[in-house]
């Protein structure tokens, strides 16, 4: 029973961060003077990107079982791996160094 309120608790954790993520994103987008602009600003894909969770949890239902398929073994894989790196790449926006590495690359 206990491995079980574990498994509540995590899944609960994780709903949550995945509302605050999409709602900011969101507020955000919303009050963003020119939405073209706000997507086409490298710093504002991960915004996007880590906005993503609870959509993709949406879709699935919530339900997040052993993978038995494709499908869902990529659905994991996008929700194990892909949205923390998302969510890393958010953070870095607050750095000025990696700010010129982005302008740079964009110019170049």
């Amino acid at each position: 029973e206990e491995v079980v309120l574990q498994g509540f608790w995590r899944r609960g954790a994780q709903i949550t961060f995945d509302v605050i993520f999409f709602c900011e994103f969101l507020l955000r987008f919303l009050s963003a003077p020119s939405k073209k602009s706000y997507l086409s600003d490298p710093l504002n894909w991960g915004d996007v990107l880590s906005a993503m969770g609870l959509p993709v949890l949406c879709f699935i239902g919530f339900a997040q079982s052993v993978p038995e398929t494709s499908a869902e073994l990529r659905v994991q894989q996008f929700l194990l791996l892909f949205l923390p790196l998302a969510r890393f790449l958010k953070l870095l926006r607050y750095f000025e160094s990696f700010r010129l590495l982005v302008d740079a690359f964009a110019k170049s």
